[in-house]
């Protein structure tokens, strides 16, 4: 028998409020499917720093040190800054610096035979913090030893036919102070023992020479350096670069007194009103002989001498001495590639003055040196086509070791050209014992 309650059945009643609940958890767990799970997004600390250098419990560590360490944070995106902690003799550091960038410092010189204690805290832009264990280390000794004679490797000593654009010098180094490093100090001469300074500061094992010149024996050395100034110097080693042959060698001894005249078909030349070339003997280079003068007395004017090369040369030595009596004269010297045009301008010099400058591929002025007036300087251009670029040598000594020029179509040197310049005065300027080879 069935129980109504106002014309429902309970059993009806009954299965109607279970739908209900049924539905309503339904509701319940698809809204809960739906939310964002509570858990994610919560930020997590720093990861903890690790020691990099000085790594924990080590010794001999030098006094100027910069130290290291790992860090992070696993959450992307975050930005973690650290609180550097260091003292002397103290398991619980002071403070140094906080709010470091990067996971490394540079503190002012420790103290010799000293144990430092050190530690990291690592501080998240949400504010989290982690900390590091506390590192201990020690000192080296205040006694500083000179580093090891350098050993010299390549090219052997006395080693010959070296190529001018292809010396490469190498040697090993080191110092007996644990972890200190050295730099080296490369000597490059014509003289023995060598004097000129090549590059200082140099803390590679392993230099790729300028461009030399042929026939030439150079003398290097090389000097080790500790941190300390310390320095300990290596034998003198000698090479002799290749043998040259000669395609032009004027020294203008055999031309007459007076204006230029020459004697065969070397030079060409040509001049301006108020402009004019001149063989003189009461100023030369060297002990006797004749130079040519350059004369060009107004802004507008200029002046030049030029040679056709028979062999164009890819690889060459351009030689001359050239002076100016006057502190505002201009004297320029060019080569040039197979046209006489900018495009194919190679190497340039130019007496601006009372400084000597070369022209560069951006087509600027670069200082070489100062120049004196009523004074010889013995110039030396070796250049290379292919490298594009070319050493400038003053006096014997090395200036310029990778000089560039404005031209981009140069495969070799087809004129060489001394002259002076229309918009600049040259009231004397001489050049003397010209000569031009290569291999």
């Amino acid at each position: 028998m069935q129980i109504k309650v106002y014309g429902i059945s309970l059993l009806q009643r009954r299965n109607k409020l279970t739908l209900l609940y049924g539905a309503l958890i339904s509701i319940i767990m698809f809204s809960a499917c739906d939310q964002k799970n509570p858990y994610t997004g919560l930020n997590s600390p720093p990861q903890i720093p690790q020691a990099i250098y000085p790594a924990p419990d080590t010794s001999h560590i030098d006094v100027d040190i910069t130290f290291r360490w790992s860090g992070g944070d696993p959450n992307s995106g975050d930005v973690v800054k650290y609180n550097f902690y260091l003292q002397a003799n103290n398991p619980s550091p002071y403070l140094i610096a906080d709010n470091l960038t990067e996971a490394r410092y540079h503190p002012d010189s420790l103290k010799f035979e000293t144990t430092y204690y050190w530690r990291i805290i690592a501080i998240d832009n949400n504010g989290s913090r982690t900390k590091s264990p506390v590192w201990q280390f020690t000192t080296r000794s205040e006694t500083n030893n000179p580093p090891f004679a350098p050993i010299y490797q390549s090219p052997p000593d006395g080693a010959d036919h070296i190529a001018i654009n292809q010396a490469i010098l190498q040697w090993s180094g080191s110092d007996p102070d644990s972890m200190q490093s050295v730099s080296y100090t490369i000597l490059l001469d014509i003289n023995n023992p060598p004097q000129n300074v090549l590059i200082a500061g140099y803390d590679s094992t392993t230099l790729h020479l300028p461009l030399l010149n042929y026939d030439t024996r150079y003398y290097w050395q090389v000097i080790v350096r500790d941190i300390y100034g310390l320095e300990t110097a290596g034998p003198v080693w000698s090479f002799l670069t290749t043998g040259r042959d000669i395609f032009i060698n004027d020294h203008f001894d055999g031309y007459p007194v007076g204006p230029y005249s020459p004697p065969d078909s070397l030079w060409l030349y040509s001049g301006t009103s108020n402009s004019a070339i001149q063989i003189v003997d009461h100023i030369y280079y060297g002990d006797a002989g004749k130079s040519c003068l350059f004369i060009d007395n107004s802004i507008e004017s200029s002046n030049y001498l030029a040679a056709s090369l028979k062999f164009p040369k890819t690889i060459g030595v351009l030689e001359f001495a050239w002076r100016v009596d006057h502190s505002d004269d201009f004297l320029g010297v060019r080569l040039y590639g197979d046209g006489i045009d900018t495009s194919h301008r190679g190497p340039q010099l130019s007496i601006r003055g009372d400084s000597l400058a070369y022209y560069d591929q951006l087509k600027n002025w670069r200082k070489v040196c100062d120049i004196d007036s009523m004074q010889w300087y013995h110039m030396l251009i070796a250049f290379d086509c292919e490298l594009g670029v070319y050493s400038i040598f003053v006096n014997d000594k090395l200036l310029i070791p990778d000089a560039t020029w404005p031209g981009k179509n140069i495969d070799k040197i087809y004129y060489l050209y001394f002259l002076t310049f229309s918009n600049r005065r040259c009231r004397a300027g001489y050049i003397d014992e010209v000569m031009f080879y290569s291999e």
